[in-house]
């Protein structure tokens, strides 16, 4: 068999801009997580390709670096779900405001002129935004939106992973969560979730990241 590397290029800068784009991440810990992300992002290419440079040269799973590859591969689609899941969840809390603002329901944001350590201020400046800026009220619903797909194929295998479940579906357990083959194409660790429909998916962390780029226009769609 002839050895090659794994034709996988080092998105991570993409996947930051992205990130780092979404409305509401201009809180410079919000833009920390996004930039942890994508630097372990990068690591994990690094690790991915020599997983499958030495799965062509042996012509079998090196299981050894495939369970390494594998627990980083997961733990990473853990961390992107999570910073993922907080943002859609403020992004929710500023529409709300912004609504019941209008409507004359909640109080204006008041920004205290000598915060503690305790206050959040990007969050309190973008809350009093979302009460006057209906243009970013706008830019939040469409980002949410263009990241909805990707983010429901992160859920998917997420639950699937950490919780050992079928998403969307109470009680439901889900069978050999964990279970990952290295993917013939792009040498990243691919992973087989059921959706809320019953159907079976594969998702890697390849897959995920192309996902996003290709919702918001930074790569074409070839996966």
């Amino acid at each position: 068999m002839n050895v090659r590397e794994a034709p996988l290029p080092d998105e991570s800068e993409a996947l930051y801009d992205v990130l780092e784009s979404l409305p509401l991440m201009d809180d410079l810990f919000l833009r920390m997580q996004a930039q942890n992300i994508a630097m372990v992002n990068a690591h994990i290419i690094d690790v991915d390709k020599a997983m499958y440079r030495q799965y062509m040269e042996e012509e079998r799973t090196p299981v050894p670096q495939a369970l390494f590859t594998s627990a980083l591969s997961q733990m990473w689609i853990f961390a992107l779900y999570e910073l993922l899941r907080m943002w859609r969840q403020r992004v929710q809390e500023m529409l709300v405001h912004g609504k019941q603002f209008v409507a004359g329901q909640v109080q204006a944001t008041v920004i205290p002129a000598e915060p503690d350590h305790t206050t959040n201020l990007p969050f309190l400046h973008a809350r009093a935004r979302a009460e006057r800026d209906q243009e970013f009220l706008k830019q939040m619903r469409e980002a949410r939106d263009l990241i909805e797909m990707p983010y429901r194929e992160l859920e998917g295998v997420r639950v699937t992973l950490a919780k050992h479940e079928v998403p969307k579906i109470k009680g439901a357990k889900a069978a050999n969560a964990g279970y990952a083959r290295i993917d013939p194409l792009t040498g990243s660790m691919n992973y087989q979730f059921i959706d809320k429909d019953g159907y079976s998916n594969m998702a890697s962390r390849h897959s995920i990241v192309q996902h996003i780029l290709c919702a918001f226009g930074a790569v074409p769609d070839d996966t």
